[in-house]
């Protein structure tokens, strides 16, 4: 049985605007470069070497990024991750709300399960989250208990 796990995480995106480049869920644009070097900085902290610290790396993580987020940016973001095989960055775009086919290129076609897991910039996972969750399923699966499901951390 063949499981993938993407690692889906919003960075610096901002959602829907209010035409000025405001979210209405944030008092300042999230792509001003001092709020992005904020960003980073936590980050850097929590997140990453969080995910770098995971037992099991057979995942895919797509950061969710905006259409304006600069160049500089980008790189840095693959710059931090390059230790990991299976790093993309996605243009979110709103037409791929509430689906999740707007990843399909980041999984096999031949995938049996694909675990979904959400995971904010700032947020850490315990190290064994990617090795629990594919035992999880594994387990589920010799059970015939498996219904579709997705792991949201938060």
């Amino acid at each position: 049985m063949k499981i993938e796990h993407l690692l889906i995480t919003r960075f610096s995106y901002r959602n829907y605007t209010n035409g000025n480049g405001r979210s209405p869920q944030y008092d300042s644009d999230p792509l001003d470069p001092e709020k992005l070097e904020f960003r980073f900085l936590i980050f850097e902290m929590i997140c990453l070497p969080n995910i770098l610290a995971q037992v099991n790396k057979d995942f895919t993580w797509v950061f969710i990024i905006d259409e304006h987020l600069a160049q500089e940016y980008r790189d840095k973001l693959f710059e931090l991750t390059k230790s990991l095989k299976n790093v993309y960055l996605y243009e979110f775009k709103n037409e791929d709300q509430f689906s999740l086919d707007c990843f399909k290129d980041y999984f096999s076609a031949d995938a049996d399960y694909v675990i979904t897991t959400n995971i904010d910039d700032d947020d850490a996972l315990p190290v064994y989250y990617i090795q629990d969750m594919h035992d999880h399923v594994m387990e589920s699966y010799k059970l015939k208990n498996l219904a579709p499901l997705k792991i949201l951390a938060a």
